[in-house]
């Protein structure tokens, strides 16, 4: 599988290097003093999709209501709002919530997911190696995360085997 190959080569120049590839065009929002970055996917676009483990904070309200009408009317209307409610409590049940990510930029200390949003490209979000838990691979090109403090992440993809080469790396070098 080429992201695999991808990931191997990146594994060589890694270990041939010791600290890095530096990029130095990369764009970063917080780059810490001597950070170095790894990996951008900027100019090599392949589909990418970032989801978090939560559930959605819906707002609505039972309004009072006049019913006018006799008791099929009433019985409708209560039909009504049990459904919408039902809908309601269903759709903030936890579960993964998807959108396609744009960009992703790996240093030697975190890697940073720039997410697209319904009004255009949206925010970068940051995540720090050392807040990393647990790290899953459930599929080849899939990677899911838990973090100290925040809901879980999973990042799909052909540059997640590179990001994991990444995050093993820089964790073996702490230890």
């Amino acid at each position: 599988m080429a992201s695999v190959d991808f990931a191997n080569r990146l594994r060589v120049a890694l270990s041939r290097s010791g600290k890095g590839i530096e990029v130095f065009d990369t764009f970063l929002p917080d780059r810490a003093h001597g950070e170095r970055a790894v990996l951008d996917t900027q100019r090599l676009a392949k589909p990418m999709t970032y989801e978090r483990f939560g559930a959605l904070n819906l707002v609505h309200g039972n309004e009072p209501a006049v019913i006018i009408g006799g008791l099929p009317a009433v019985a409708g209307f209560l039909a009504g709002r049990w459904l919408r409610d039902r809908r309601a409590r269903k759709a903030m049940e936890p579960r993964w919530h998807s959108a396609p990510m744009l960009q992703l930029v790996v240093t030697d200390r975190r890697f940073w997911c720039q997410v697209a949003t319904s009004t255009g490209p949206g925010a970068w979000r940051q995540f720090d190696f050392d807040t990393i838990t647990s790290m899953r691979c459930p599929g080849v090109e899939t990677l899911e995360f838990e973090f100290v403090g925040s809901p879980p992440a999973r990042l799909t993809g052909f540059y997640m085997p590179a990001l994991r080469v990444v995050i093993e790396h820089a964790q073996a070098r702490v230890r």
